[in-house]
């Protein structure tokens, strides 16, 4: 029997994170600590760790990228104030190292699950040959795993992974998953860094940017739409978002006891794993 694809678990009607550019999300993550840098700096740290070493490339991912314009900016020397200056430099005097930046995006249909977009194919992307960036749409469900995606692309292992805001969209047990999944998949001296990971128990995530919101938009019928709005009324409750938060930090927790190769800092909302 074959399982159906789930797609658009995190349709994107009114989400303002689709478009965030590189300086707003260094801006994002560097607000408060552990303070991750630039991206500039978290790309160029692997390339060096890289360098002197068998392999010729390192492997990026940003899961929840949105519309790619992260990498967009990343790569596009024509942006200003995301020149990635070290990384150009010890590419340039390596010629023979590659960048491979892969984005996850949820997949809107069946239609082009696991397909890819080229960002180097985006309007007015003036690139350096080195790097190549591309946004791929996959849906993170219980079944459908980050192990599982990183496999179709044929990704054994990665350098770096980012989610910005991404964590925090995940109900506690999948949550759990894809940690486990991405600590599985980082090489020795790679990084994982998610910013947001949970609600804020004082200041809840704006209801443009829930889930539950945006599926009071899908369900055609009213008996559908009003489960939808009291289990949105539930998410919105005080109480329960900080349920929601104690079972994540439980959840990294057990993640850190039992998997000893990952170092994990996780403070101010804020998830820092460094593979040893």
């Amino acid at each position: 029997m074959v399982k159906e694809i789930e797609v658009n678990q995190y349709p994107r009607e009114f989400d303002t994170t689709l478009t965030r550019t590189i300086n707003e999300c260094e801006r994002l993550w560097n607000k408060q600590p552990p303070f991750p840098g630039t991206f500039d700096k978290l790309v160029s740290a692997q390339v060096e760790k890289t360098i002197g070493s068998q392999r010729d490339k390192v492997v990026v991912v940003d899961l929840g990228s949105g519309d790619g314009t992260l990498f967009y900016d990343a790569i596009n020397d024509q942006v200003s104030g995301s020149e990635m200056t070290r990384t150009r430099e010890l590419l340039s005097q390596n010629p023979n190292m590659k960048v491979r930046m892969v984005g996850l995006d949820d997949a809107p249909s069946e239609e082009v699950f696991l397909k890819g977009i080229s960002i180097q194919d985006y309007d007015g992307c003036h690139t350096f040959s080195q790097v190549t960036a591309e946004n791929v749409y996959y849906s993170l469900t219980r079944n459908q795993t980050l192990g599982k995606f990183l496999e179709s692309l044929k990704i054994p292992k990665v350098d770096l992974i980012l989610g910005t805001s991404f964590f925090q969209s995940l109900e506690p047990v999948l949550f759990e998953q894809v940690l486990r999944d991405a600590v599985k998949a980082l090489r020795s001296g790679g990084v994982l860094y998610g910013q947001g990971i949970a609600l804020d128990d004082i200041v809840p995530m704006p209801p443009e940017l829930t889930n539950l919101m945006r599926k009071l938009l899908i369900y055609p019928n009213p008996q559908d739409r009003a489960k939808a709005d009291r289990a949105l009324k539930w998410s919105l409750n005080p109480t329960n978002i900080r349920k929601v938060k104690q079972e994540k930090a439980e959840a990294v927790k057990r993640v850190r006891q039992s998997m000893p190769q990952a170092d994990i800092t996780f403070i101010n909302d804020k998830l820092l794993v460094k593979k040893k």
